[in-house]
């Protein structure tokens, strides 16, 4: 069989212990699609997608083995997006220390250098690091922030160097 292209989305939800996710194929990489799609999926326990990544993936069908079976063929990825994170909010070191002086949270963004994260509550409340590449969308799929703006690559290298020299690195 031809190998051939494909688009698929991979909807990530909170977890028990690791995240749930769900992949479909999707015929673009178009925000507006995959947040529709979203709201379709249930994870167990009611859990809802907190964001979604696309791939491109080259894909064909069984091969024959020349034994009378026949051999699956894994696909490979090509590229992949960033996290899309439904209705999320960048929460900033700043607002955290402000906001929860005594949390997990904190202790956690201090530790591993984590100056964004971004928190979600589609079901179940779901915190993540906000990285360059990764983008905020809202239900209808627009996007409303992005992890590389001049903005928050200003923060970001800011707030590393900060928490570097506290720490005395």
């Amino acid at each position: 069989m031809k190998a051939r292209k494909e688009h698929r989305v991979v909807f990530y939800s909170p977890g028990t212990f690791v995240q749930e996710e769900t992949e479909r194929p999707i015929e673009s990489w178009d925000t507006k699609i995959a947040t529709q799609m979203a709201v379709s999926i249930t994870e167990r326990y009611g859990a809802k997608p907190y964001g979604f990544v696309f791939s491109t993936v080259v894909t064909a069908g069984a091969v024959p083995d020349g034994f009378g079976g026949e051999l699956e063929v894994r696909p490979r990825q090509l590229e992949a997006s960033g996290t899309h994170f439904i209705n999320g909010r960048v929460r900033t070191i700043d607002d955290v220390r402000r906001e929860e002086p005594d949390s997990i949270l904190l202790s956690n963004m201090e530790c591993n250098r984590w100056p964004l994260v971004v928190e979600t509550r589609n079901s179940y409340r779901h915190v993540a690091v906000f990285e360059e590449g990764h983008t905020i969308v809202d239900s209808d799929g627009t996007i409303t922030d992005r992890g590389d703006s001049e903005k928050w690559r200003a923060y970001r290298t800011e707030r590393i160097a900060e928490l570097n020299r506290e720490r005395g690195v």
